[in-house]
């Protein structure tokens, strides 16, 4: 197997329809005859005037185009649900911030870091989740999960790192951990995309089979979001997880008794099932 390529981009909404087709015409049409206009006033000479207007009415229509795509695109996934997607039934612990999982005897445990946001966190799980699921089902190792905020301050998803993690943590307690956290990273928000909103996020928990009237209040509450920030201090101070700088080198990161892992290495899995050897 080669080396995996985990530096690519997220997935991106699409947005189509027959109204905003039209739209797209009626823009296309009213540019032309703006630019009809510019070239001649009927005498062969420009008007600085009707030029000014045109430029206007020109950037107008582009600026309320832009506004109502983004409207549209917002109401579509607005409406929209997260697919869930099923991994094996493993035992789960919630140890504060972090969600151990796996059978307690197992040799080896891996401490996984990642982002709700990160893209390459999105696709280490595409590449890797079947994996992980068949050893921890067969007892090889046990995976703390370290979900980190480190991209709650994007500017095109700001405060999604934090509110995903805290969410994922409140179904942690009602036992749906693993399914929870692998539909969130399948149907990770894209690049321009709207994110998934706290409704959506309950709705999640419910398709899982969450019915405690605990568990939409935990989401909508952010009730983890303290223990996920200390998380990201926690890992940011420790030395093993520390880039050149001296601080936390980024997501994905694994470690295995203080001992880091390269995960684009296809056989990183496999390596360090023969550490706890």
């Amino acid at each position: 197997m080669g080396v995996p390529d985990l530096a690519g981009a997220g997935r991106t909404w699409t947005v189509g329809g027959a109204e905003r087709s039209a739209r797209k015409i009626r823009q296309q049409q009213t540019q032309a005859a703006a630019a009809k206009a510019l070239k001649s006033d009927g005498g062969g000479k420009k008007n600085p005037v009707l030029i000014g207007v045109v430029v206007i009415v020109v950037i107008a229509i582009a600026v309320i185009g832009g506004v109502l795509l983004t409207q549209d695109r917002e109401e579509e996934q607005a409406a929209d649900t997260i697919p869930v997607v099923e991994h094996g039934d493993h035992p789960v612990t919630r140890e504060a911030g972090a969600v151990l999982v796996g059978q307690e005897d197992a040799g080896v445990v891996i401490d996984l870091y990642e982002d709700f946001l990160c893209p390459g966190c999105a696709q280490f799980e595409e590449i890797y989740a079947d994996q992980i699921d068949s050893a921890l089902a067969d007892g090889s190792i046990q995976v703390r999960y370290h979900m980190l905020p480190m991209l709650n301050d994007s500017d095109a998803a700001p405060g999604y790192s934090m509110r995903a993690a805290n969410a994922t943590l409140c179904a942690a307690d009602e036992d749906q951990f693993v399914n929870y956290h692998a539909s969130l990273f399948a149907a990770q928000p894209g690049s321009g995309s709207t994110v998934w909103n706290d409704d959506q996020l309950i709705a999640l928990g419910e398709e899982l089979g969450i019915d405690s009237p605990e568990f939409p209040v935990c989401v909508r509450n952010g009730e983890n979001a303290s223990q996920v920030t200390e998380e990201l201090v926690t890992a940011d101070a420790t030395e093993h997880l520390q880039n050149e700088e001296g601080r936390f080198a980024g997501t994905p990161l694994i470690s295995v008794d203080g001992e880091r892992f390269d995960f684009r290495d296809s056989e990183w899995l496999n390596k360090a099932i023969a550490s706890g050897s």
